[in-house]
C-alpha cells in the first residue's frame, strides 16, 4: 500500500515542478515583453524630438521637379573636354562669428556634399552633359572662392550660361555656423563654358 502510495505521490510532485518552472518562463518572457514595448516607446519619443533640420546640407531653392532643362542638356562629344568645379567659400564664419577655415576633412565632406547633390541634379536637368563627361575621364577641380558674395554672383552667371550648380548649406555642427554657403559645385560643363567665368580663381 505504501509503495502504491508513493508511485501516486511522485508525479503529482513532478507535475509541480513543471508548473513552477513554466510559471518562471512566463513571467521572464512577460518582463521581457514589457521591457521591449518600453523600448520602442523611448525610442519613438526620441525621434519626434529630432529636429528635420538635420538633413539641411542641401540648399534646394531651385531644384523643383519640372525644372527645365538647361543647355547641358544638349551637349555632346563635340563639346568636349568636360569638367566639374568645386567653388569653396574661404569667406567663412563660426557660431561666435569669428572667421574661420575649414579643416581638410571638413571641406572633403563638403565637396563630397556637392558633388552628389550636382550629379542627382544634371541627371534631370543635363542629362547628355553629365553622360559625356562620365564618359571623358570625370574631371573635378577644387577652387577657392574669397568672399561669399562672389560665390553667389557666380553660381548666377553660371545659370544663365546654362550650367547646372548645386550650393552646400552645413547644418552648423563643427566648425563654421549653422546655414553657412560651403562648396559650390558647378557642371559638369564643357571647358570652354566654365574658364571664362572661373579662370581667375585659384585652386584649393
Amino acid at each position: 500500500m505504501r509503495g502504491t502510495v508513493g508511485a501516486m505521490a511522485q508525479p503529482a510532485g513532478e507535475k509541480l515542478g513543471f508548473g513552477y518552472f513554466a510559471g518562471l518562463l512566463g513571467g521572464v518572457a512577460a518582463v521581457g515583453f514589457a521591457a521591449g514595448v518600453a523600448a520602442v516607446l523611448v525610442c519613438q519619443r526620441a525621434a519626434r524630438r529630432v529636429p528635420k533640420a538635420l538633413d539641411s546640407d542641401d540648399d534646394a531653392s531651385d531644384d523643383e521637379e519640372g525644372a527645365p532643362l538647361v543647355a547641358g542638356a544638349r551637349w555632346g562629344l563635340r563639346d568636349a573636354p568636360y569638367k566639374m568645379l568645386l567653388c569653396i567659400n574661404c569667406d567663412l564664419r563660426d557660431e561666435a562669428g569669428n572667421r574661420t577655415k575649414m579643416k581638410p576633412g571638413k571641406a572633403a565632406a563638403q565637396c563630397c556634399h556637392a558633388v552628389l547633390g550636382c550629379y542627382r541634379r544634371a541627371q534631370r536637368r543635363a542629362p547628355a552633359a553629365l553622360r559625356w563627361w562620365a564618359a571623358t575621364g570625370q574631371a573635378k577641380v577644387c577652387v577657392k572662392v574669397p568672399a561669399e558674395a562672389e560665390l553667389l554672383e557666380l553660381r548666377a552667371r553660371l545659370a544663365a550660361a546654362g550650367v547646372v550648380s548645386y550650393l552646400v548649406e552645413d547644418a552648423g555642427r563643427t566648425q563654421v555656423a549653422p546655414g553657412s554657403r560651403t562648396v559650390l559645385a558647378v557642371g559638369p560643363a564643357p571647358v570652354r563654358v566654365l574658364d571664362p567665368l572661373t579662370r581667375h580663381l585659384k585652386l584649393y
